[in-house]
């Protein structure tokens, strides 16, 4: 009979791969609009493709975020064989929480933030977008990771040392010789206050947007950019907070940790669509349009 540890982890081998299938159509699609705005004559058409190095952030974000998540499934014996020494089964426990939910899931929700703001800026110079989109995002996103690293790697031992339910990285299931992560709940701490800062500061963006923008269709997808980003901070939260109860194996523990997994992966699908694939793609309609239309000679 196949375990619930095995089913999730094989939905979760699935559902990376198609995010990362998807990345791969948005670079494509952001590369292409690159090229055919290189030999377009529209300034505006220009000065709109001149973020396509925070769209390459974002989708490559993602897609990090997306790969450590696989450091969590269950790990058998033999693997480790091909591994070196030093990189041992709670090692990569220690490397899935700090990198998945210290670095690149918080790195992926401030690019988010950051490209939405400045493509309400009509007046922003463009130029330096990407050197001021990595001063934010290692400015806001530096407090959770460090928080992570020092909570994970150094808070272990000494003064410091936690109850075992608020630290707990890894569980060793000797039967099977299999390693399977958890989500101390120190860490998921981290992440909660994280994720309720980032939500009032998202929501403010969105109304902010919503009042500029007088298009109903940009409205319908602002609104839904917003609701999958509080809906998915909200059930990952939870559901990573309510997974300390059970056990790696239970049903209950990978049924939690497939849901908070899915919520932040179809954030992501939303992300990369409304902020990537929709405005590009409108933007070669535009274009395709204006250059159908017939010239007016004097």
């Amino acid at each position: 009979m196949v375990s619930p540890a095995s089913l999730c982890s094989l939905a979760t081998i699935c559902l990376v791969s198609f995010l990362l299938l998807f990345s791969i159509f948005s670079l494509s699609f952001i590369f292409h609009f690159r090229l055919r705005t290189l030999h377009s004559h529209s300034h505006h058409l220009r000065d709109f493709n001149s973020l396509w190095p925070l769209r390459i952030l974002l989708v490559s974000f993602a897609s990090l975020w997306s790969l450590t998540e696989l450091l969590r499934l269950p790990l058998h014996d033999p693997i480790f064989l091909l591994l070196p020494p030093p990189l041992k089964r709670e090692t990569l426990c220690k490397l899935y929480v700090v990198s998945s939910l210290g670095l690149f899931q918080p790195c992926f929700f401030i690019t988010l933030l950051f490209l939405l703001n400045i493509s309400l800026n009509k007046e922003t110079n463009y130029e330096n977008s990407l050197s001021r989109a990595l001063f934010v995002i290692f400015l806001f996103c530096i407090p959770a990771f460090l928080s992570q690293l020092f909570f994970v790697f150094f808070s272990g031992a000494g003064v410091w040392r936690s109850p075992e339910v608020f630290m707990r990285q890894f569980i060793i299931i000797k039967q099977g010789k299999v390693m399977q992560c958890t989500h101390p709940l120190i860490g998921t701490g981290i992440l909660g206050v994280f994720s309720s800062l980032y939500v009032v500061c998202f929501v403010g963006v969105c109304w902010r947007a919503v009042l500029m923008v007088i298009n109903k269709k940009l409205r319908i997808r602002i609104y839904g950019l917003a609701f999958a980003v509080v809906l998915s901070l909200s059930v990952q939260f939870l559901s990573l907070a309510l997974s300390v109860i059970w056990r790696p194996g239970d049903l209950a523990f990978e049924a939690l940790s497939l849901v908070a997994f899915l919520s932040v992966l179809s954030c992501a699908l939303v992300g990369e669509g409304i902020l990537v694939i929709q405005p590009l793609a409108d933007a070669l309609i535009v274009e395709g349009f204006s250059s159908r239309r017939p010239s007016v000679s004097c």
